[in-house]
């Protein structure tokens, strides 16, 4: 109560927001795939290689972030990752070749987890478990609604102003989001919880967790639907525009 004084659901709404840039980074440019390659010059293969570049640089920075927060604090955390996130969108919007889209592609997601671990961690150091169960429910209710509008928005905006509009309106996301996160988020980690950054015991920690049997089976249990998830994701552009020959303002459905 003394960090945050608003109704659950406020705070939930805001970190569901930190959650949702994930899937706005990549379900928004979607549509404009094919677009994309055309101007660029690139092969369906290369432009894949801008959303595996994503996933790869999301995946790999996840191991750090929680680290970086109860280090630093999640207001730092929270603000720099979207900070980078806009800048590199804007390196998106402006790319020349399918290479600078790859690099710049790698920093978004680099970037993007930040908010979707740390929102965590957030929930954590507030809520007792039986509330913080309550607020995480809310938190994914919001945060699904992300998948479902950004096609929308990117087939929109593809069609009527060109691929380039996708990444400066994720400029404005991060933007927006931002100053939002700058106003209105507490910092919840308690001066008492502070652990000071170590890359090595925290690498550590990651081994002992990979050799556990128990939280191997776990992750695959997760990790295994989220695949085939992204797999359907990553064939999209193709099977929808290709086989199933929708527009760019079709791929919402």
């Amino acid at each position: 109560s003394r960090v945050w004084r608003g109704p659950h659901w406020m705070l939930a709404a805001l970190l569901a927001c930190l959650s949702m840039l994930g899937p706005f980074s990549i379900d928004t440019y979607l549509p404009a795939f094919t677009g994309i390659a055309a101007s660029l010059g690139a092969t369906p293969v290369e432009m894949q290689q801008t959303l595996s570049a994503y996933l790869l640089g999301f995946a790999v920075m996840n191991l750090f972030h929680g680290a970086l927060a109860d280090s630093f604090g999640r207001r730092p955390v929270v603000l720099g990752g979207l900070a980078l996130f806009t800048l590199a969108s804007v390196g998106c919007a402006l790319s020349q070749s399918i290479g600078m889209l790859v690099f710049f592609r790698a920093v978004q997601g680099m970037s993007a987890g930040a908010g979707m671990v740390v929102s965590r961690a957030i929930i954590r150091d507030l809520f007792r478990p039986d509330q913080a169960q309550k607020v995480m429910s809310q938190v994914t209710i919001y945060f699904g609604v992300a998948p479902a509008i950004a096609p929308i928005i990117g087939g929109f905006l593809f069609v009527h102003a060109g691929w380039h509009a996708i990444f400066w309106f994720l400029v404005g996301v991060g933007v927006v989001l931002g100053l939002t996160m700058w106003r209105m988020l507490p910092e919840s980690l308690h001066p008492t919880q502070v652990q000071r950054f170590h890359a090595r015991p925290l690498l550590q920690g990651y081994a002992q967790m990979a050799g556990s049997p128990v939280f191997i089976a776990l992750a695959l249990a997760s990790g295994v639907p989220f695949n085939g998830m992204f797999l359907c994701v990553l064939s999209a552009p193709v099977f929808l525009g290709e086989h199933l020959h929708l527009g760019p303002t079709q791929f919402f459905w």
